[in-house]
């Protein structure tokens, strides 16, 4: 979806950056339309079995129609005449480092046919689903969803990938809640540049658990007795109005 698309756009402009190389993506507009159409495939799948809330069998005939959904969008796409780079990522985003996994699809190809943005976008697939909302589970908080995709390094995932998106997000990703070490509750509003667990944050609740209505920021690069102990899911702590929360900070 457009979550996918526009994280995507911007972890992938953050290590361009940092790296000082170009893109594959002729500009900022290709790389969100290959983040939004990654899955067109679907598009070909039957509606019964792309809705279905019951978990498939794994070597089942359910699971052999969905995996033909890379396969469908990269036709479409070629059929469009899109670039070369959005149609890698329809046809190889669900390549896994280990080929032989039952979730590495299509069968022909291996993790040396997607492009590294291809890989990225995985990444990215993987942690927007944790993450977001979705009507059967709890959305996981940010900084957990980064750890679960660490300990998928090495069999679905590349070592240099992740390390690309780890830089790009941080370890505490902009957004998420956090403790710190004197008992207050704060949003994370910026990727350091060097110790990635100490980002800049804003408070918004006291140690003594009382609201703040005005938020104060702090740079924990700067602030030497103050530090993150643990990370919060916002759903937790704000329901569904955690997005809310931090979009009407009122920073001071």
């Amino acid at each position: 979806g457009s979550d996918v698309a526009v994280l995507f756009q911007m972890v992938i402009t953050r290590i361009n950056q940092r790296r000082n190389r170009s893109s594959l993506f002729v500009n900022d507009e290709e790389i969100l339309i290959a983040g939004l159409i990654h899955d067109i495939g679907k598009s070909r799948i039957p509606k019964d079995i792309l809705e279905s809330k019951e978990r498939f069998d794994p070597e089942g005939e359910e699971m052999q129609v969905i995996r033909q959904h890379p396969e469908h969008g990269a036709k479409i796409l070629t059929k469009m005449q899109m670039p070369e780079p959005i149609i890698n990522i329809a046809l190889c985003h669900h390549l896994k480092l280990e080929s032989s996994l039952l979730s590495s699809y299509p069968n022909n190809k291996t993790y040396e046919h997607a492009s590294e943005e291809t890989r990225l976008l995985s990444i990215v697939d993987v942690y927007q689903a944790l993450v977001g909302h979705r009507s059967y589970k709890k959305p996981w908080a940010p900084a957990s969803a980064i750890r679960y995709i660490f300990n998928l390094v090495g069999t679905e995932h590349g070592a240099d990938t992740y390390s690309d998106f780890h830089q790009a997000m941080g370890i505490y990703p902009v957004g998420s809640l956090v403790e710190l070490s004197d008992g207050s509750l704060a949003f994370v509003t910026g990727v350091p540049l060097m110790d990635l667990k100490r980002p800049q944050v804003v408070l918004v609740k006291n140690s003594g658990g009382e609201d703040l209505t005005n938020n104060t920021l702090i740079d924990l690069a700067e602030t030497a007795d103050l530090s993150i102990v643990k990370d919060i899911s916002t759903y937790e702590v704000y329901g569904k109005d955690s997005l809310q929360k931090f979009a009407n900070l009122n920073i001071k």
